[in-house]
């Protein structure tokens, strides 16, 4: 990995001179675009692709329960019971021994048992406990789907994050391409200065060095913004280590007026403790079941073939009374609701402190930007006056190289507000969700 990112690196940085000596902002024929990454990384998270899952296992999950709770079943049965006799005359099987046999007592035994039925039983009263399990089906997915909302969410403010200090070494690359630029166009005016007699060879070789000073700002630069972008398509789950250009990134404060959909996931967390509580009070509910058979039932062999017939019943049962266990499962539900409201109070009072205090942020820098872009406005102006002063011989080599690194440390101060500004965006879009 580590040769493929240099030769990245090498190729780019050729790339980038070349096109620094004709334009002030370098292009490239495939950009990537913030949305094209985000895309990339919903599909690539394995916590969505997780709750994705857990969808469609809630789905299965009820239809599971459901089945369980209210589908007739139906099932065969066999049983085969031997329960010999000794001094019985000679009668080793019997549902009738004598008084001196020894065996099981023929009224518990009946002697053996010889059965084979087929079963069937329907539940009835089932309409509660349907609506129980799908309550709480609903309260689940409406958890995952939250969940993978939440994720998609963190992930937008992580990406967007990456990508804007990304796109801050790309463009700080720019602006060390374009003093290259400029410093090697001056330092053939030096030159042609220095054949009139009108400045020293010295200063023509100061030219020179801080033309090679700038080259390694921009060799450290590229490395910076290698490492960045290939941090940005590690957090998208993209294995590919090829370094490429990133478009300028519109990042646009989101005001909303409807409810925090942060809330969602408290409201999603009772409603499922609520549908969990309903579903365990089921069992405290009556049941009725109806059931049949119809086979073969018989205690002796004689006359087995005259012991096949039917039956059908209804079967009734209703908790009264366990130890008190539904009021103790409620309680703890109780205990778990308010745990709920409390993490929601307190994220209520954080989350509006959060927003006012990323708004501030942006309105400052904003304040910030403006003043630096007209600092940048005159000094550009300061500039070409000390071009046309370098060329008269008016003005020294030290004092122009001076001037070109106050020029760039106020771009790069302006550049780090915008990112900054950004920042505080992105941060802002994320609290206002």
């Amino acid at each position: 990995m580590r040769r493929v990112l240099v030769a990245n690196i090498l190729l780019w940085s050729i790339f980038c001179v070349a096109k620094a000596q004709n334009a002030s902002h370098f292009t490239q024929p495939i950009a990537v675009s913030l949305q094209t990454l985000m895309d990339s990384a919903f599909q690539n998270n394995p916590i969505i692709k997780d709750n994705e899952n857990k969808l469609r296992l809630a789905e299965l999950n009820l239809k599971q329960s459901v089945a369980e709770l209210a589908s007739p079943k139906v099932y065969v049965q066999s049983d085969l019971m031997l329960a010999p006799y000794l001094n019985n005359n000679g009668g080793f099987i019997s549902a009738k021994p004598g008084d001196k046999a020894i065996g099981y007592d023929a009224n518990v035994s009946n002697g053996g048992l010889y059965s084979a039925t087929a079963n069937a039983s329907l539940p009835l009263l089932t309409s509660a406990g349907k609506m129980a399990y799908r309550n709480d089906c609903l309260a689940q997915k409406a958890s995952f789907s939250n969940q993978i909302e939440l994720t998609k969410h963190e992930l937008t403010l992580q990406i967007t994050n990456q990508y804007i200090v990304s796109y801050l070494s790309q463009v700080q690359m720019t602006y060390v391409q374009n003093a290259i630029s400029l410093l090697i166009d001056q330092k053939e005016v030096v030159k042609t200065l220095v054949v009139k007699g009108l400045a020293k060879q010295t200063d023509y070789l100061l030219m020179g060095i801080e033309i090679q000073n700038q080259q390694i700002n921009l060799a450290q630069y590229l490395s910076d913004y290698a490492d960045n972008f290939l941090q940005l398509k590690s957090l998208c789950g993209i294995k590919d280590t090829a370094v490429v250009q990133i478009a300028t990134p519109n990042i646009e404060a989101l005001h909303s007026n409807v409810d925090s959909k942060f809330l969602q996931m408290y409201k999603s967390d009772s409603l499922q403790i609520i549908a969990s509580q309903n579903v365990y009070n089921l069992k405290y509910k009556p049941s009725l079941n109806l059931y049949a058979n119809t086979g073969l039932n018989a205690v002796e062999l004689p006359g087995i073939q005259r012991k096949f017939g039917w039956s059908a019943g209804l079967t009734f049962n209703w908790m009264l009374y366990d130890g008190k266990q539904k009021q103790l499962e409620q309680q703890k539900n109780a205990i778990l609701l308010n745990t709920t409201e409390t993490y929601k109070a307190s994220f209520l009072k954080q989350h509006d402190v959060q927003k006012v205090n990323a708004m501030n942020k942006m309105k400052a820098l904003e304040h910030i930007i403006t003043q630096k872009k007209q600092q940048l406005k005159d000094f550009e102006e300061i500039m070409n006056m000390y071009k046309i002063q370098l060329s008269q011989g008016q003005l020294s080599v030290i004092d122009y190289l001076n001037a070109i690194r106050n020029y760039n440390d106020l771009l790069r101060d302006t550049t780090l507000a915008e990112t900054n500004k950004m920042l505080a965006i992105n941060e802002y879009n994320y609290l206002n969700w």
